[in-house]
């Protein structure tokens, strides 16, 4: 055989190889139901370099993290289509501290239909761009509400629910070989934390038929790394307090003052708070103490531009907290069914909202047109159609950047069919559910500003919902794009079938994807907050129309800092609106309009700009 001949047989030899790689490793990924642990193949970093050598050699290959991927891979299927009550836990992590980077990833499986339900664990190879494949972390029993953390040597610790609660620690990154690190009686909706070797641990007991939710249970700390716990003191619950909802507990610590941490609590019903309200929770020493900060009460009204405006937010306690580097804590708030003017009982406003401890007020970071629909069908169905607790905008969850605390919050948003009606399915069950993508908003500056939201993930006509993102996100090497890793559910038949009367049950799908957003449209429209009026910006500005006093015309000025609608009227000294100068969208940046009075009599009259919430008055003078 000349040289020529056999470099060709070699060349097809590794060729083949390398596709036998390939096909074994995304192989791991496709294996349902019960998966066997030592099937499961770690690949070292000697093994990714030596492959890709020669992978590069023959094929030109480049990983795919290198251009960011925007191409939703499988994580794993499941007949149990509900991630969460509430508060949404990390079902992702990185693992980027040592060796191979990769991502943690834990999910409630059932598969196939009508089998048990366990959390499943599986790691995502960013290099290979593929999963290992997804494993029981344990069948001794009936697990759910998996959360999951980086630990100490990029292992990953999942926690789950049910009898036993528990917390498992991987034998190191992927290894796919888990030990029970706790163990608590009757538990459910766990939380932990890590910070160091200090790990905390949070849950409820499970619901008795006819009695309440309690709040914070169980509270233990271990200060080995999970070698030995210590029992702590919970969070007092205002004694008031007949019901503490059914809310997941996920505490974060404190990264500029540890070891303060904080969460998020709930209690249902008060005296002094009968339609319910929302706290911060916070310990300094560990659970021997705590105080706490009321947040929002749904019984307090906002003067807006749309009259006195209710947020009622712990019907659903759909809520996600966490610290930035600086110390801030921050929380947004998801499936917040408002009232724009509470001289009506209409439920008719959707927002999701923002709050952090340093500036106390709440802010909208979805569109006036999602939060605040004008179509009346729209208005209804949002709460009709909803899939299960996904009332209007849900299940919000944030993550921090590399640079000066920035922030990014993705959520699941009800599609729009191009004219500000819902996109809707009916299901096999008969119901008819709207249909979610997945939306986000970016703040450069920890919170102080935000721009306008942003589309993330997501088909169109299909239910994609329950987002999840990691702790963190990261900038490319050019720094002109951000890359977010995210997970969603995809769920053919629209709905919950854990709700069985509206949502017949379904094969549904979770999708990894880091998705690439470019600098510009995250920075699009970046306003800052104002005086605790939802949307108000500082650099919202209505000018003094000039001249002052007029005749017969004037002319008035005003500044946006983001595309939107508004509305420019005129009073008298009645009330009463003489005049619409402006009843439409307009572009960002400095506008002016001229207000012609020749028909008008001499007076006072007022001027007044309406955006969003945003709401401005000037008095004018007309003197012939």
């Amino acid at each position: 055989m000349n040289p020529e001949s056999k470099e060709v047989v070699l060349m097809s030899r590794q060729i083949f190889t390398i596709t036998l790689f390939v096909i074994f490793i995304l192989s791991l990924s496709a294996f349902a139901g019960n998966y066997k642990l030592e099937r499961v193949h770690r690949v070292t970093s000697e093994d990714e370099a030596k492959f890709f050598d020669r992978l590069k050699e023959v094929t030109n290959y480049t990983p795919a993290q290198v251009e960011g991927s925007q191409t939703r891979v499988e994580l794993g299927r499941t007949w149990y289509d509900y991630a969460t009550n509430s508060v949404m836990g990390r079902m992702m992590a990185h693992a980027f501290d040592n060796g191979t980077d990769g991502l943690h990833f834990a999910f409630m499986k059932i598969f196939p239909q009508g089998a048990e339900r366990y959390v499943t664990y599986d790691y995502y190879d960013l290099t290979l761009g593929t999963f290992f494949g997804n494993a029981s972390v344990t069948e001794s029993h009936r697990t759910g509400w998996g959360r999951v953390i980086n630990g100490h040597n990029d292992e990953a610790l999942v926690s789950m629910h049910t009898d036993p609660g528990q917390i498992w620690q991987d034998a190191g990154e992927a290894f796919f070989t888990f030990t029970s690190m706790l163990d608590v009686s009757v538990s459910s909706f766990p939380g932990f934390a890590v910070w160091g070797d200090t790990v905390v641990w949070m849950s409820q007991n499970a619901f008795v038929s006819g009695q309440a939710w309690t709040v914070g249970d169980t509270f233990l700390v271990s200060q080995d790394y999970m070698q030995t716990w210590t029992p702590a003191t919970n969070v007092p619950l205002d004694p008031l307090t007949t019901d503490g909802g059914n809310l997941e507990r996920w505490p974060t610590f404190n990264p500029a003052n540890p070891p303060e941490l904080s969460h998020l609590i709930s209690p249902n019903i008060t005296a002094s708070s009968p339609n319910g309200s929302i706290s911060k929770a916070t310990t300094t020493d560990l659970g021997q103490s705590w105080t706490t900060t009321l947040i929002h009460d749904d019984d307090t009204f906002f003067p807006t531009a749309y009259g006195q405006t209710q947020y009622i937010i712990e019907n659903f306690n759909q809520m996600n907290g966490m610290y930035t580097q600086d110390g801030t804590y921050h929380v947004t708030f998801g499936a917040v069914q408002g009232i724009k003017d509470t001289s009506s009982a209409l439920i008719d406003l959707f927002p999701i909202l923002y709050w952090n401890d340093r500036d106390q007020q709440l802010v909208w970071l979805t569109s006036e047109a999602a939060s605040a629909p004008t179509d009346t069908a729209t208005i209804n169905n949002l709460a009709n159609f909803r899939p299960g607790n996904g009332l209007g905008n849900a299940y919000p969850i944030l993550a921090e950047g590399p640079n000066n605390n920035e922030l990014v919050c993705i959520w699941q948003q009800w599609e729009d069919d191009g004219q500000g009606g819902l996109v809707t399915e009916v299901g096999t069950d008969g119901f008819e559910i709207f249909l979610t993508d997945i939306w986000g908003a970016y703040s450069p500056d920890g919170g102080q500003t935000w721009g306008e939201p942003f589309f993330v993930a997501g088909n169109p006509n299909e239910s994609d919902a329950f987002p999840n993102i990691t702790e963190r996100f990261f900038w490319n090497t050019t720094d002109d794009s951000a890359y977010l890793d995210i997970l969603y559910l995809y769920d053919p038949d629209p709905g919950v079938s854990l709700f069985a009367s509206n949502n017949g049950p379904a094969e549904t799908i979770w999708y990894y994807e880091r998705v690439s957003v470019d600098k510009d449209t995250m920075l699009k429209g970046t306003t800052a907050i104002g005086d605790g009026i939802a949307g108000k910006v500082d650099n919202f500005k209505l000018e003094q129309n000039y001249p002052n006093p007029f005749n017969p015309s004037t002319t008035i000025k005003f500044n946006l800092p983001r595309s939107t609608e508004v509305r420019l009227e005129v009073f008298n000294t009645l009330g009463q609106k003489v005049s619409t100068l402006v009843n439409g969208r307009l572009n960002a940046g400095d506008h002016e309009v001229e207000f012609g009075a020749s028909n008008f009599s001499s007076g006072i009259y007022f001027y007044r700009l309406t955006a969003n919430d945003i709401n401005q008055i000037r008095k004018m003078v007309l003197m012939k």
